[in-house]
């Protein structure tokens, strides 16, 4: 029994590197309703210019440190001869530099000049023909570019981890189609310009079957996806394009008639109940959201258990709400306790008892 992070199985290079793990294995997705969006990323990247230029340094020093004698190479391998390294460095080069001129030769045209999209099929039609990458040289270009990272880990420079974010945009890129029903159209490319002049590539999955389905062509027996909020599971096939003949799903716990599911826009005071960035930290706001927890739990006949996204924002409506009664303009017969923080054991024992 093996327990790993979804991204030893759905992330392609890591997956391909424990072929062996996955042959006529029976992989269980525990809280399956994350996998979509694990599996969508694990085929998508935004590639920055940033990165590309300050993986164009990396190479260029790596280049001086070869000229000038400073690198020590196996003698024996005559794939790490100077030579051989010199002349593979600036095929290297050569090809991250062209990836930059592609980039920045897009029109932008979306956005007021600033942002254009196209279909998943531009990333090899466009960015990795205009590179001259294709299939047939793909591993070729890739032997050369894990060879760079490996003199470069054993250098004072360390590992080369712009050139790495590049080849690994270049990896997800070449993916091979086969053995999926999504292909290109399961992607969508973003090229944005940003303040500071540079721009960047988001090429990104929409489905989170183009994985799923690698997944099960790498010798998987049996995949079993378990959650307890995968319903309806008619909709889970379709976004997988994978079949599942055995389905069970249990009842809820709770009735359908204990149930209400509102949106609260304005509080008592007929105030807006907005608590975006801007004015979350306004009184006034924090204020009109206590007041609307106070009523919640004025007509509600026992416990109330309210939940906050971070930490600190439960700490500021916990005051507000404090403050809120002790000025006597609302009244609750109800303790308040405000949520442990994450690792206070004492703390949450508290609050049970």
């Amino acid at each position: 029994l093996l327990f790993l992070p979804y991204n030893y199985i759905t992330d392609g290079t890591l997956r391909r590197q424990g072929q062996e793990l996955w042959q006529n294995a029976v992989v269980v997705f525990d809280e399956a309703h994350n996998i979509g969006e694990q599996a969508a990323s694990a085929a998508s990247f935004t590639l920055s210019t940033n990165v590309i230029a300050a993986a164009v340094e990396e190479i260029k020093n790596l280049l001086k440190l070869v000229q000038s004698h400073q690198i020590l190479l196996d003698e024996g391998d005559k794939s790490l001869n100077e030579a051989n390294l010199m002349a593979e460095w600036e095929v290297a080069l050569a090809l991250v530099v062209k990836m930059r001129q592609v980039i920045d030769s897009v029109v932008l045209k979306e956005e007021n000049g600033k942002a254009q999209a196209f279909h998943g099929r531009w990333i090899l039609d466009t960015l990795m023909r205009g590179c001259n990458i294709s299939g047939e040289n793909f591993r070729e270009l890739s032997d050369i570019i894990d060879r760079l990272m490996y003199v470069s880990a054993g250098t004072h420079m360390g590992p080369a981890r712009n050139v790495s974010g590049v080849l690994n945009a270049m990896k997800i890129a070449m993916e091979d189609e086969s053995g999926t029903t999504f292909g290109s159209d399961a992607f969508r490319v973003y090229v944005q310009r940003h303040e500071d002049g540079s721009r960047s590539v988001g090429y990104w999955c929409l489905s989170p079957g183009y994985t799923l389905q690698r997944v099960m062509g790498s010798g998987v027996r049996s995949l079993v996806m378990t959650s307890g909020t995968l319903a309806p599971l008619q909709t889970w096939p379709m976004e997988t394009g994978l079949p599942f003949p055995v389905q069970l799903q249990g009842e809820h716990v709770i009735h359908p008639s204990q149930v209400v599911c509102s949106v609260l826009c304005v509080g008592p005071r007929n105030r807006a109940l907005n608590y975006s960035y801007a004015s979350r930290n306004d009184p006034e706001v924090v204020k009109e959201l206590g007041l609307t927890l106070l009523n919640t739990c004025r007509l509600t006949p026992n416990g109330v258990l309210a939940f906050f996204p971070v930490v600190h924002i439960t700490v500021k409506v916990h005051r507000g709400l404090a403050a809120v009664r002790n000025v006597g303009e609302a009244a609750s017969d109800k303790n308040l306790r405000c949520g442990a923080k994450r690792g206070d054991q004492r703390g949450t024992e508290r609050i049970w008892q």
